[in-house]
């Protein structure tokens, strides 16, 4: 993964869930938030796949760290 291109990669995870494949969505976001935790848009989508697979509380901590990193962001 190439280490600036998280805009880039956000357009694939949203593929993989319009394909129904949440698991792969969820596998990418949580790549991109390890190595960019300063990026609120792989955060918001962290949280959206979290909250696909169930885990409310995960998406909420996801949710509030890309507001915290950019109160404009949503």
């Amino acid at each position: 993964m190439f280490p600036d291109f998280v805009s880039a990669f956000v357009p694939l995870g949203r593929m993989y869930m319009e394909a129904g494949d949440t698991a792969k969505a969820h596998d990418l976001y949580t790549r991109l938030v390890r190595r960019h935790p300063n990026s609120p848009e792989a955060q918001f989508h962290f949280g959206v796949t979290s909250m696909q697979r169930g885990e409310g509380a995960a998406a909420l901590r996801s949710f509030d760290e890309a507001i915290r990193l950019d109160p404009e962001y949503f």
